[in-house]
């Protein structure tokens, strides 16, 4: 995928795979990402924006594959993650750094651990027919 269009229209094909047939995706290209994309869901809705960086683009279809699910399987599990962020009111933002931290390491671990799974029975992105 090259451009911002056929990633978008992979994404809805990778929707209605991954059982998200009924959230709405948009895709925002963001050069200040600290990795090659990330996702944002707005509280208590079934829409996300995926946002990735320019150098998305120059990975090989596989590994631009496996970065989409895995943004992805955070819309499964997102509602799980969200009363642990609220939880720096009741730990204090000391206690609360110090839980996060271990706890969002094993957090992003097990999506990108159900991402690999479910990504070697998706479709691969379809390769570009100009080069």
């Amino acid at each position: 995928m090259t451009n911002r269009e056929q990633v978008i229209e992979y994404i809805y094909l990778l929707r209605e795979e991954m059982g998200l047939s009924d959230w709405a995706f948009s895709v925002k290209e963001d050069a200040e990402l600290d990795s090659h994309a990330q996702v944002s869901i707005p509280y208590a809705q079934r829409a996300a924006v995926i946002h990735i960086t320019p150098e998305f683009y120059s990975n090989e279809p596989q590994m631009q594959k496996m970065i989409l699910v895995h943004e992805m399987v955070h819309c499964h599990i997102d509602q799980m993650h969200t009363p642990v962020r609220k939880l720096e009111e009741i730990l204090g933002s000391v206690t609360h750094e110090s839980f996060f931290s271990a706890y969002h390491y094993n957090y992003e671990r097990t999506v990108d651990d159900i991402a690999v799974a479910w990504a070697m029975r998706l479709p691969n992105p379809k390769e570009d027919e100009e080069a």
